[in-house]
This record gives structure tokens, C-alpha cells and sequence, in this order.
């Protein structure tokens, strides 16, 4: 745990807004660079993943939601509808503007919030349900770098809240996040 500790440490100039720097473009350019890293984890997790449901260990099962209704869904299926609305999103250019001078919506942080809950998910299931898998290939380190960057990162600017740390609370209490 004390590693991880350090790496809680070292990310916290990391996320800082740099002076001079919009927020919302800061929060944007973060969560392309964490989409982006998610995607290709993603791709590794599931050669393994076989889950039935969305599990996040013992007692927790994250719902697929939509306008509509609540689904329980495999948990490869549900990595790839977060990857598809993930990109969805951050495709919209009138969420997402890639124009300089083009300001971010009303409401943004809300979408952010979202987009950035989603992939938590991914994240914590991998890290409850597939450790094997993370020592296995050797990347353990390297994800967790990626998990306490998402969470730091979103506990920052208030885009994750206590009910998103829930499922892994031990560990950000013991990672100082």
C-alpha cells in the first residue's frame, strides 16, 4: 500500500489546473487522455472477462442505465456500451467543442461526470474482479497509476462523489485519495 501511496502523491501536481487554463478544457483534455487509456485496457480485460454481470466484488452489480430502464448485462457488454458512449460524447462537438474560442455548455461537468463515473466502473471491476489478470500481464502498477489518476482526478473537480468510491473505500482510504 505504500507505493500506492506515493503514486497518490505523485499525481497531485498532475491534476491541478495550470494557471492560465479554462477548467473545462482542462477537465476535457483529462478525460480524452483517460478515455484513451481505458480503450486499450479495455482491450485487454476482455480477453479475460467472462463476468455475467457487472460486478464491483462482493455485493455491488452496476446497473446499464438508460432513459428507460435499468439493465443487468454481461460485464463485456457493458464495458463496451461505456467505450461507445464514452465516444459518443466526447464525439459531440456541441459538448466537446474542438473550435477555439467555442465555449463548453451549460452543464458540462454534469456530462463529464458521467462519462468519468462510467469509466470509474470499469476500472473497479477490473481491479476487484480480475487482479489475476493485472499480475498476470504485469500491469498492475500501470493500471493502478490509471485508477488513482481517475480518482483524484474526479474527486478534484467534483466530478465523482462518496457513492462512486463505495465499492473500493478501503483502498482510497488507505491511498490517501
Amino acid at each position: 500500500m505504500e507505493t500506492m501511496q506515493l503514486l497518490s502523491q505523485k499525481f497531485k501536481g498532475l491534476i491541478e489546473l495550470p494557471r492560465g487554463e479554462l477548467e473545462d478544457e482542462w477537465i476535457a483534455f483529462n478525460l480524452f487522455e483517460i478515455s484513451e487509456f481505458t480503450s486499450l485496457f479495455a482491450k485487454l480485460l476482455a480477453q479475460v472477462c467472462s463476468c455475467q454481470q457487472m460486478t464491483a466484488g462482493a455485493g455491488y452489480e452496476y446497473m446499464w442505465t438508460t432513459s428507460e430502464q435499468q439493465s443487468s448485462i454481461p460485464a463485456s457488454e457493458y464495458v463496451q456500451k461505456v467505450l461507445d458512449f464514452v465516444q459518443q460524447q466526447m464525439g459531440d462537438q456541441k459538448l466537446f467543442p474542438i473550435e477555439p474560442g467555442v465555449p463548453f455548455p451549460r452543464g458540462f461537468k454534469h456530462v463529464a461526470s458521467q462519462i468519468l463515473r462510467r469509466i470509474l466502473r470499469v476500472y473497479i471491476h477490473a481491479y476487484l474482479d480480475h487482479q489475476p489478470m493485472l499480475d498476470q500481464l504485469d500491469i498492475r502498477e500501470q493500471f493502478c497509476q490509471c485508477l488513482i489518476f481517475v480518482l483524484k482526478f474526479g474527486k478534484k473537480f467534483e466530478l465523482l462523489g462518496n457513492a462512486d468510491f463505495e465499492p473500493i473505500q478501503l483502498f482510497v482510504n488507505q491511498w490517501k485519495i
